[in-house]
């Protein structure tokens, strides 16, 4: 059965889990814990524990709320380690049940048993976002899917240096990234400065968000920096994560002059990129994106990362630069004897046949 979950209780199973499970940083104690610790206070948080002979094989986080849709229908809703309040939306992917190696499939069944079970609070939907493995089914619940969506990984190796990495893109973009790299060194030479300790993370990270938030205020758009929610969430991740290795935070400049920032994860040989703050280009020579982000997979090539991760979303500069796609799949798993569930559902069929 799900108990309420506090940052304080749950941390030390947490971690000693995660080192026998292959989950991505995104359920790791750094990204979990602070997300306990800066959304507890206005969420229902539970953790779902699966324990066998004294052993913990399985770990979630669960909310639990009310979701309205369609401006009629209220749906209690069970969320996997997500908030229900959709402000405390802070972008987590490769979703899914923290279980031990080997276990997963059977965690995922765990999981249902125990949000089944009596004692659980009522939930007629279980929310899944943002899934890394599809094959979360069961059964006893109808499942409807969600918008899957697709993101980039580029491959890397030792041996790839910038030129190397160019010479992987077609003839045109080679020729393009090549403008760019000489319209930048204009200012100097182009060289990459890695955070070496918080304090430093902390000023590139919120220098990023200054370049980030002019950008999109450029669009009319308001940039993820300008939620002081995100804002904290982030600070908390680097504090806890930095410490081990788990953050990066590059200024790439040319001599004196910023180019761009980047916000990444680092977890077990991959590098996962967060967030980036560019300087406004001058002319369309200089594309300081795809400058950042080849000097960025260079500079993490050489410390022997294995994979560059774009996250989800299909920007040009991803599909160019990534050498394999990746899929994510949002998940709606509902009871079938709800009946206000029944009733939405056949209005919208109703809606969708008179259309």
């Amino acid at each position: 059965m799900p108990w309420r979950a506090t940052a304080a209780d749950t941390e030390v199973r947490w971690r000693r889990l995660e080192a026998d499970a292959d989950g991505s940083f995104f359920l790791s104690w750094p990204f979990i814990g602070s997300f306990i610790e800066s959304f507890g206070p206005r969420a229902d948080f539970h953790l779902f524990e699966w324990l066998e002979d004294g052993e913990t094989l399985a770990l979630a986080l669960l909310d639990f709320g009310t979701v309205r849709r369609r401006r009629v229908f209220r749906v209690r809703t069970a969320a996997l380690n997500v908030a229900i309040d959709p402000s405390a939306d802070m972008c987590l992917e490769y979703n899914g049940v923290l279980a031990r190696r080997g276990r997963e499939r059977e965690a995922q069944a765990k999981l249902i048993e125990a949000l089944l079970a009596p004692g659980v609070p009522r939930w007629a939907e279980l929310r899944l976002r943002n899934l890394a493995q599809p094959d979360f089914d069961t059964p006893t619940l109808r499942r409807i899917e969600d918008d899957p969506f697709k993101g980039w990984v580029a491959k890397l190796s030792p041996d790839l240096d910038r030129d190397a990495l160019i010479q992987r893109l077609s003839s045109n973009r080679r020729s393009q990234i090549r403008r760019s790299f000489k319209a930048c060194e204009a200012d100097g030479p182009l060289q990459v400065h890695e955070a070496g300790d918080i304090e430093t993370a902390l000023r590139y990270f919120a220098q990023l968000g200054q370049l980030h938030n002019a950008r999109w205020r450029r669009e009319g758009i308001v940039g993820a920096f300008e939620s002081a929610d995100w804002l904290r969430f982030h600070e908390r991740v680097i504090q806890r994560a930095f410490p081990q290795g788990g953050i990066q935070l590059l200024r790439i400049a040319a001599g004196e002059t910023d180019v761009g920032y980047l916000y990444n994860f680092r977890w077990r040989g991959s590098v996962a990129m967060i967030q980036s703050g560019l300087v406004e280009s001058v002319d369309n020579a200089h594309r300081p994106g795809y400058v950042c982000h080849l000097l960025a997979m260079a500079h993490n090539a050489a410390q022997c990362a294995v994979e560059y991760d774009f996250l989800g979303g299909e920007a040009d500069y991803k599909r160019v630069l990534g050498t394999r796609a990746t899929m994510q799949t949002n998940i709606r798993l509902q009871r079938k004897d709800v009946l206000s569930l029944r009733l939405e559902e056949a209005l919208v069929q109703w809606v969708r046949r008179c259309r």
